[in-house]
């Protein structure tokens, strides 16, 4: 090709772009709205998985435990029986408005639980048919519901399965695994 070939082809694509020079524009000007809208739909989900790591980064994780049935003998010198828990934090937040109940009778509340800390406590007073009762419930219906909430109000449950031992007159619950429901 000779150079005035060249010429004459560069000349013909400079007059069209300077025909098409408005629509060639609004081109671009559509491309470039789109990737602008691409882009922000790509931050807002960068910022939504941001907040939930930070949220997750601060969850409690509450480990359960139960001790009992065990006696003791009341003011009125009646022998009383009862189970107590045991709840440990073992998660990097809050728990707060905590609820225990023992196969979904008897709840409790405790108003926190900070991180790395246990709590034992809360005497259930059962009497003997309770006992019986909570003793002879099929397995799957031997647990602990420990529903508790984040400093960021999202409800958590920790769920845990009791078994019998038996041991001298009556049973000796001791918890056998537990499970974590977190927040959607």
């Amino acid at each position: 090709m000779s150079q005035d070939k060249l010429i004459n082809i560069f000349n013909k694509m400079v007059g069209y772009l300077d025909v098409h020079s408005g629509a060639i524009q609004a081109l671009a000007t559509v491309i470039l709205v789109a990737i602008t809208f691409y882009y922000s739909f790509l931050t807002k989900q960068a910022v939504k998985e941001a907040t939930n790591t930070r949220k997750d980064a601060r969850l409690p994780i509450i480990r359960v435990g139960i001790n009992g049935p065990n006696s003791a003998i009341s003011s009125g010198n009646i022998i009383e029986k009862y189970v107590s828990f045991q709840l440990k934090n073992v998660g990097y937040g809050i728990a707060r408005s905590i609820t225990i109940s023992i196969s979904d009778k008897h709840p409790v509340v405790i108003r926190s639980l900070d991180t790395d800390k246990e709590w034992v406590g809360s005497k259930i007073i059962l009497k003997d048919e309770e006992i019986d009762k909570i003793d002879s419930l099929p397995s799957d219906q031997k647990i602990i519901t420990v529903s508790y909430k984040d400093i960021f109000s999202r409800e958590i449950k920790t769920i845990a399965h009791f078994e019998n031992t038996h041991q001298e007159e009556w049973p000796t619950f001791t918890v056998t695994d537990w499970e974590l429901i977190l927040p959607a």
